[in-house]
């Protein structure tokens, strides 16, 4: 991204011929990319480089089951959530305090409660989520199908191990 004020300082233009050049050309698709912000505060987005953003929040998002607001603000997405929610508005994923968890990560710690809760027995669900550091987050993400899923005759308990702060254990009593 390139702020347009910069451009036409570089290079001298006039500014106003610029503007109209500038949008007819972005207009015309002759100039791949779009202008975001205005006035001095304008900036133009070569479309490649939210093609390659997209591409890699998309990867890293499949890949490990949830994506963080603060890496998607390193990557110039001012707005995580609203950016998460418009992307996969097919599939949403739970949106926490500081991350989004996909489906698939939910539904594949759904099944270890569920088969820890007719085992009753321990599961241990190492999150993966050590770039997450923070265990609320867990917590918060469990609690809201836990309770859903807790039956009648069994009580789900909740521990974090001081050796390790990732790894949350369940045990049905």
């Amino acid at each position: 991204p390139t702020l347009v004020a910069s451009l036409i300082s570089q290079f001298g233009f006039e500014e106003k011929l610029f503007y109209s050049v500038f949008h007819e050309m972005i207009s015309e698709r002759r100039l791949a990319g779009n202008v975001q912000g205005r006035q001095e505060k304008a900036m133009f987005v070569p479309e490649i480089y939210t093609r390659t953003q997209l591409a890699w929040v998309d990867s890293f998002y499949n890949q490990n089951g949830y994506v963080e607001y603060d890496t998607l603000t390193r990557l110039g997405i001012t707005d995580g959530q609203k950016f998460l929610n418009r992307h996969y508005s097919s599939n949403p994923p739970l949106m926490l305090s500081t991350c989004a968890v996909a489906p698939s990560m939910i539904s594949q710690i759904e099944a270890s409660v569920d088969e820890a809760l007719r085992a009753r027995s321990w599961v241990g669900l190492s999150l993966s989520y050590h770039h997450l550091s923070q265990v609320l987050i867990a917590s918060s993400f469990l609690h809201t199908f836990s309770v859903q899923r807790v039956a009648a005759q069994s009580v789900l308990t909740f521990s974090v191990t001081a050796s390790c702060p990732a790894m949350t254990l369940f045990k049905t009593v």
